[in-house]
């Protein structure tokens, strides 16, 4: 009986410092618990509240909801944690929003080749399209680039009262864009939306205003025509409209042309005949007054010496005319008749005379 309450008690004995041991554990262990909350609360309120924006993106805090004014540029920052505040961030890089809406359904693996020169009829709600002012059809794809120059009114205009995704282009811009399509095409012909450069820029004139007057924090960088095309049954007939006015051009440039250069030799010719004939008239006329000088010199020296000066232009012609004259006859003057022969077939002179020495017999 002693023996067996000796070995009770030292149960009872093992049991406790079992106990004291446990219970020294969950006491150590409490205190670490305490100190790993204390020490999550101290980061939560810290470090907890720290964020990074980054180049190509823009930060704002909502506070309980409210939005502040304040825009958080690229860097670390610190707001309260959630749910005290929240972090909104904007894309502040160049941004592009695309639509083919208004373009023809192309079938699943199909070449557009194959696609545009199908004769199927237009399929309304899969085959997209526009009308032109002329009431004609058209189909083209777009593209454009813009950019969030005001995140904050952005955000407000844009996102405070929806669900979309900030990394998606708002559905207020999708409208817009496609909005401002429309109207540029329905205000023109098939030949202008079809062929003028001027369409993609009237396009974002257009879709520039609107946003502005929106007043969304967006500035449109450039609107790019992807691709524009008749109807697909009548690519043809579009293409042999174009070929027949690319050969007319031709023609027409070919004729200009032509006109150009032979307007261009014309008047170098003409000018050529107007510039000899002021050559020629210019030495005439010098001619002519130079002759007058000298007849006005004679006239003069002939009214100081009348008997003189027609002995001296006599004599001053004769030696003149003498001086070029093969042969020379002198004849007298005689009361009577007068006869005078002329030798007209004479021999003629040897250029240089014979040489010494015997001269040949004619038949030795």
């Amino acid at each position: 009986m002693t023996g067996h309450s000796e070995s009770k008690v030292e149960n009872d004995r093992g049991l406790g410092g079992g106990l004291k041991a446990l219970s020294k554990a969950f006491h150590h262990a409490f205190r670490l618990l305490a100190v790993s909350i204390v020490g999550l609360i101290l980061w939560y309120f810290t470090f907890g509240g720290a964020f990074v924006v980054e180049q190509h993106e823009r930060a704002l805090v909502a506070t309980f909801g409210s939005v502040s004014p304040e825009v958080r540029g690229p860097g670390w920052h610190w707001a309260w944690p959630n749910p005290i505040c929240s972090i909104i961030r904007v894309p502040a890089m160049r941004r592009s929003l695309s639509t083919e809406n208004f373009w023809f359904y192309e079938q699943p693996g199909a070449k557009i080749n194959e696609n545009a020169y199908r004769s199927v009829q237009l399929t309304p709600g899969k085959d997209g399209y526009l009308i032109t002012g002329d009431a004609n059809i058209i189909h083209s794809a777009w593209k454009l680039f813009y950019r969030i120059t005001d995140p904050l009114r952005f955000h407000m205009a844009c996102y405070a009262d929806s669900d979309e995704d900030l990394s998606e282009p708002t559905r207020l811009l999708r409208d817009t864009f496609e909005t401002s399509i429309l109207r540029v095409c329905a205000s023109n012909d098939a030949d202008f939306t079809l062929k003028s450069p001027l369409f993609r820029k009237a396009v974002q004139d257009e879709v520039s205003r609107r946003i502005a007057a929106l007043d969304i924090g967006v500035t449109v960088e450039d609107v790019v025509l992807s691709g524009r095309t008749p109807p697909l049954g009548a690519v043809r007939s579009f293409q042999a409209v174009i070929e027949a006015e690319l050969k007319s051009s031709t023609k027409k440039h070919q004729a200009e042309t032509y006109a150009i250069k032979t307007l261009s030799e014309a008047e170098s010719a003409c000018n050529a005949v107007i510039a000899a004939a002021n050559a020629y008239k210019t030495q005439t006329v010098e001619s002519v007054k130079s002759d007058a000088r000298k007849f006005e010199n004679i006239l003069e020296k002939y009214r100081l010496n009348p008997n003189v000066v027609p002995v001296a232009l006599y004599s001053n012609t004769l030696s003149r005319v003498m001086a070029s004259a093969k042969d020379i006859f002198v004849l007298r003057q005689s009361d009577g008749d007068q006869e005078v022969r002329l030798l007209l077939n004479r021999a003629p002179i040897k250029a240089e005379q014979e040489g010494p020495g015997p001269k040949k017999q004619n038949g030795n």
